[in-house]
């Protein structure tokens, strides 16, 4: 588990065991780092090797631009130190990866649909559960909404499924969720591995629940209790589920209160909707760091419908009902 966590040492397991599906990347130092250390061509993404949440992650298109995205100052450093710390003493005791988790990963830019697949190990095996859609706002790297199931043509979604065993197969997770964040380009006809997280994905526990049936809670209890997880193919109240993300980005003005009697109203109306806002106004969320480097997570609305229409029209009346409204200034 340790392994996958640590994104360069990840990459390294995947180079190992599905070279295709790998990007090319390099390892980055932010507190040491010289134009020439870069080998990679620019634009490229890059990422802390453990992080969360897209924090510190985005496209840098020069060496100005790479210094700004791993700049830090005292305070922060001591703080991503702290943070860090904790992973490399797991790393130290248990033998895990030596590659400072305060370093970042730089890696070639992908293009196309984005996804996640989810799944778990037991002991029969890596199962895969299934793929759902990463939908981002247009001309930017931040998430919109998270769909289930996927849209991508079945063969994609075979070979995203086949790269997924393969990957957990050899990677020696025990008993455990994971979710493989992935691309699909369209041009090379190819399928990329983002990144491996080693755990559930507790955004879309009840997205699976919405439209296969099974909530992704109570694999993981199973797999817990050592059991096997009973699964429930076909039993999902909706055709189709979607986690929406709120954001606000610069230039954009959000107006609305969202109380907790409004909340109670919705819960009341919608009972299986899953929201997660905040009751007591928007101030403090908009002061908080947890975001991407273009915009700010206001909270997420996840929902199930017949078909997509549905979908929209349900997070739209959502909205209005709990007031909520972001327009450009």
């Amino acid at each position: 588990m340790l392994e996958l966590s640590h994104k360069f040492a990840s990459r390294e397991l995947q180079n190992n065991v599905v070279p295709g599906a790998v990007p090319r990347y390099q390892l980055l130092d932010p507190f040491n780092l010289k134009p020439e250390d870069v080998k990679l061509p620019y634009p490229f993404f890059v990422k802390p090797v453990k992080a969360s949440a897209s924090v510190r992650a985005g496209v840098v298109h020069n060496f100005t631009e790479l210094q700004q995205a791993l700049h830090f100052s005292k305070i922060e450093e001591f703080g991503f130190s702290a943070i860090m710390r904790p992973f490399e003493q797991l790393s130290k005791t248990f033998g895990g990866p030596t590659v400072p988790a305060r370093d970042f990963i730089a890696e070639e830019l992908i293009v196309g649909p984005q996804v996640t697949v989810d799944g778990y190990v037991s002991k029969k095996g890596v199962t895969v559960l299934g793929v759902v859609d990463s939908i981002m706002y247009p001309g930017t790297n931040s998430f919109a909404r998270f769909q289930y199931p996927s849209a991508l043509r079945p063969d994609v979604v075979a070979r995203m499924e086949k790269t997924a065993k393969d990957i957990m197969e050899a990677s020696g997770l025990q008993s455990n969720i994971f979710n493989i964040e992935m691309f699909y380009d369209p041009i090379l006809d190819r399928v990329f591995i983002i990144e491996i997280n080693p755990r559930m994905s507790e955004q879309f526990a009840d997205l699976y629940e919405k439209a296969l049936g099974t909530n992704l809670y109570s694999i993981q209890t199973a797999l817990a209790l050592g059991e096997e997880p009973v699964l429930s193919p076909g039993g999902g109240k909706y055709g189709v589920s979607a986690s929406y993300v709120l954001r606000t980005f610069p230039g954009q003005q959000l107006s609305g209160s969202v109380t907790q009697q409004k909340l109670d109203a919705m819960r009341a109306k919608y009972p299986d909707v899953r929201l997660n806002v905040t009751p007591t106004g928007w101030r403090h969320v908009l002061n908080l760091s947890l975001n991407d480097r273009d915009s700010v997570k206001l909270g997420t609305i996840n929902i199930g419908a017949d078909d997509q229409a549905g979908l929209e029209k349900k997070y739209e009346d959502i909205k209005r009902d709990l007031g909520i409204a972001i327009t450009n200034r």
